[in-house]
């Protein structure tokens, strides 16, 4: 049986840090992860959009009964969008673990640090839980909640049953709780990507184990990480509408320019969020990663 080591300690700063570290010690790459950001999202944009949106935008503003609008909604589902939704997942977890594999394996440089294999796609799968958990129980909850009101309204007469005011307090505690619990397995497993990265497998039990105890410096870092984001987002459209530029696909001045400005900012954007979390996990097993677990 493997023999856990305790952790280190995460570093916020230095963990917040390691994006822009990277930015200047992998310029090229940064530039390659971003270029091809942009190139993905002007392939995919026009698959994504369903031919049948302006329909139903007119639809739902004409009034219609929510019955109708229904069964309108699921007659232009489109699998070609859910299809790129997929695989616009998969592109990203290959860009993620790009920057991941900058920090912990600096050494495995190969192309801009890509690679394309079953570390990039089982990360993909468990970013799509990751991006469901935080619904999954608020939504249980509702449905919960509706039982109770359901209950409520067929005992009325009667003045209601234990079981409706046990469903409705399992629903509202779901509700409130549910983001939070949902908050907490998120930063449990925040680690899996720079650690399956490092290790060339998937090792869930590790992950979990790693954090165990770090759950509020984690948390903390998460919070750091999103300020950046959310700053470095700001910063990076204001040239754009400051200087004219434009989206819209052609060979103009403007569009060049906004491709130029668009990448550089999602190349940094990628680094900056995923070399933190990269650094937290290298600051917490150490330089030799082999003896974390012995």
């Amino acid at each position: 049986m493997a023999r856990w080591r305790p952790p280190g300690k995460v570093s916020i700063l230095s963990c917040l840090g390691a994006g822009f570290g990277l930015c200047v010690r992998e310029p090229v790459a940064i530039l390659i992860w971003g270029f091809l950001t942009e190139c993905w999202l002007l392939v995919v944009t026009p698959l994504a959009s369903h031919p049948a949106a302006p329909q139903l935008t007119q639809a739902s503003r004409a009034s219609l009964p929510a019955t109708d609008l229904l069964k309108y909604l699921a007659a232009t589902i489109d699998i070609r969008g859910l299809a790129v939704g997929m695989l616009s997942l998969m592109f990203f977890s290959v860009i993620t673990c790009a920057a991941y594999r900058a920090i912990v394996r600096p050494a495995d440089r190969s192309f801009a640090y890509l690679r394309i294999g079953p570390i990039e796609a089982m990360l993909s799968l468990s970013v799509l839980a990751w991006i469901g958990w935080p619904f999954i129980l608020p939504i249980l909850g509702g449905l919960v909640v509706v039982t109770g009101i359901g209950a409520e309204l067929r005992t009325a007469s009667t003045g209601g049953t234990p079981m409706m005011w046990i469903s409705l307090l399992v629903g509202f505690v779901t509700v409130f709780l549910g983001p939070v619990i949902s908050l907490w397995l998120v930063l449990r497993i925040s680690l899996l990507g720079p650690m399956s990265v490092d290790r060339g497998r998937v090792p869930f039990s590790d992950a979990w184990r790693l954090s165990q105890g770090r759950v509020w410096a984690l948390f903390a870092l998460s919070i750091g990480v999103w300020a950046i984001e959310a700053i470095w987002l700001f910063l990076g459209n204001l040239p754009i509408g400051r200087l004219g530029l434009s989206w819209t696909p052609a060979l103009t001045p403007g569009f060049l320019g906004a491709f130029a400005v668009g990448g550089v900012c999602a190349g940094v954007g990628s680094a900056m969020g995923a070399a933190p979390w990269a650094r937290a996990y290298r600051n917490l097993i150490g330089e030799d990663p082999s003896s974390a677990f012995e």
